[in-house]
């Protein structure tokens, strides 16, 4: 009797034990669980537009542009140093603003350089092109035409009062810069008027914003208008002047058609025009 008293007091000494160490098992298991691998993630967004960008065209002005780098990594940025461009930061963690400074491009030529981002020696996004433009291009927007000579004005035109739809080119030619407006005005008989002004652009810095600003001066012949709108006395060539400014990627202008002595606006003579456009 005292043998299987024995066997019975070991049975239930090794039940405890074996359910002790089940239970070990699985707290150990679970303080020991790892987080789920999250891939790696990395995208530049341009905060202007607001959508995913493939590249960065900066204004020829210069300026501050930011984009957000959008990750879940460390990472860091790699470029070519060149002296019209700043990158701030070239690395961090996760998520974060880069700052862009470019200067004032007074050349006529276009800058380019590219960026790379790296995690670890791993490149992730790669050959990112970051372009400083210059100021030649065409500029699209509307012109308001005000004259002496009803037919041409824009509030006879159109009910629009942003005005006729317009172009304005900005070249360089012969080393001077070259400035052809050009709008089509929707007389009986179509009629484009062009008018060209050729000199130098020059740049202003007033209340920390930088322009370049453009004054010329030139002819128009009323002759060609005046058969359009069947008007004998609309003829002869006449004196002009603009005056105008380029901010960002924004061009405005006031030219004037026959102006006075000291290029101002003559009442019942003069015929002006208010462009507004970008390229």
């Amino acid at each position: 009797m005292a043998k299987t008293s024995f066997k019975i007091r070991k049975t239930k000494l090794i039940f405890p034990l074996i359910l002790f160490a089940f239970v070990s098992q699985i707290i150990t298991s679970c303080s020991d669980k790892e987080e789920p691998f999250k891939a790696a993630y990395f995208a530049l967004i341009d905060d202007k537009g607001g959508a995913f960008a493939k590249e960065l065209l900066l204004s020829p002005t210069g300026g501050v542009r930011t984009l957000t780098l959008v990750s879940n990594r460390k990472w860091e940025i790699l470029y070519e140093k060149v002296p019209w461009l700043d990158i701030s930061p070239t690395s961090g963690n996760n998520t974060g603003t880069i700052t862009i400074t470019s200067l004032l491009n007074e050349s006529l030529e276009e800058d380019s350089t590219y960026i790379s981002i790296i995690n670890n020696t791993l490149k992730v996004i790669d050959n990112f092109k970051i372009k400083r433009q210059n100021y030649l291009a065409t500029y699209k927007g509307n012109a308001i035409i005000t004259s002496p000579i009803d037919s041409i004005c824009t509030e006879k035109l159109t009910t629009d009062t942003l005005g006729i739809i317009a172009n304005t080119k900005i070249d360089s030619v012969g080393g001077k810069i070259s400035l052809s407006f050009v709008t089509s005005i929707p007389l009986k008989n179509s009629f484009s008027m062009i008018l060209e002004f050729k000199d130098n652009m020059q740049t202003v810095t007033e209340n920390n914003q930088t322009k370049f600003v453009f004054s010329a001066h030139g002819t128009f012949d009323f002759t060609p208008l005046g058969v359009a709108i069947n008007d004998p006395t609309v003829s002869g060539v006449k004196n002009t002047v603009i005056n105008a400014e380029l901010t960002e990627n924004s061009l405005t202008f006031q030219l004037i058609i026959d102006p006075g002595s000291n290029n101002s606006i003559i009442p019942n003579v003069s015929t002006v025009i208010i462009f507004k456009g970008k390229r």
